[in-house]
């Protein structure tokens, strides 16, 4: 499984360095974001080309199962935050978006409330159930969180768990026999770059960490990483990948990878490698 944040300039050279990469290094299970994927504008869907033809390569390369990118459009009226939302429609969609070799039995998608997110940037949650075997899922969730807003971040933390918490009690989620993989930019630092100056327990990522050991996850496999953000020299550790105590007995190798040629990377944000013995 790979993690790698798309959005930025020089986007379609970039895709292609990262279809060179994944076709060398061909993980089952691919996550992006900042994938521009469609915009709805006045109730019309227009395909983002660089969306349609990154599908295109991935499925030639056997990756048959992807998440359906039109799911986020589907959101009740509430969620629009203000008239101009309602008028225009989504700008552009959360760019999340999940490709598998293996099948991908199911999809959900969550756009977070307005009180959390800026208007017109529609950051979300996806969550897809990937057949592993006979007997058991293991249930991805992809998610990219706000930037500097605390507040808003405490907010969407808080969806995600009670998202969770909810298919759990409902009995979607079985981690007794499924997996469970959170992973994700949560623009929030495990190296406290940028709240050192706070006690540990008022830190976001303690408070990240305890609300995900609330639905039954107790290891970051990126803890640890130096930095996951090499944008101007930044040495900033914002992206994660949360995992179940099953699946954690089933880490087989983890990485901090950068997908580079001698021109440019395929991101300002390296990528999370984890593979597993499921």
């Amino acid at each position: 499984m790979v993690f790698f944040l798309i959005g930025g300039l020089q986007r379609q050279k970039r895709l292609r360095l990262l279809v060179q990469c994944i076709k060398r290094d061909n993980p089952d299970i691919i996550l992006l974001q900042e994938m521009p994927i469609a915009l709805l504008f006045f109730n019309m869907i227009l395909f983002c080309g660089d969306f349609l033809k990154l599908r295109k390569e991935l499925q030639e390369l056997g990756y048959t199962y992807h998440t359906d990118p039109l799911q986020s459009f589907n959101e009740k009226s509430e969620e629009y935050g203000n008239f101009l939302e309602w008028i225009f429609g989504r700008l552009y969609n959360h760019g999340l978006v999940i490709f598998s070799k293996l099948p991908i039995t199911a999809s959900h998608t969550r756009v977070f409330s307005p009180k959390y997110r800026r208007y017109f940037r529609w950051r979300g949650f996806l969550c897809a159930q990937v057949q592993i075997n006979g007997t058991s899922n293991l249930h991805i969730i992809n998610t990219h969180l706000e930037t500097t807003n605390c507040q808003a971040k405490l907010g969407q933390i808080n969806a995600i768990k009670q998202y969770v918490l909810t298919r759990i009690k409902a009995k979607d989620i079985d981690l007794g026999r499924d997996h469970l993989l959170i992973a994700g930019d949560f623009n929030i630092c495990s190296n406290y770059t940028w709240d050192s100056h706070l006690h540990v327990s008022e830190r976001m990522y303690t408070i990240l960490c305890e609300n995900m050991k609330e639905i039954g996850l107790g290891d970051d496999l990126f803890a640890n990483a130096k930095k996951t953000f090499w944008y101007n020299n930044s040495d900033e550790s914002l992206d994660h990948m949360f995992v179940s105590g099953k699946l954690f007995s089933k880490i087989k190798h983890k990485e901090v990878v950068d997908y580079k040629d001698n021109v440019r990377h395929v991101s300002d944000h390296l990528g999370l490698w984890a593979e597993f013995e499921i």
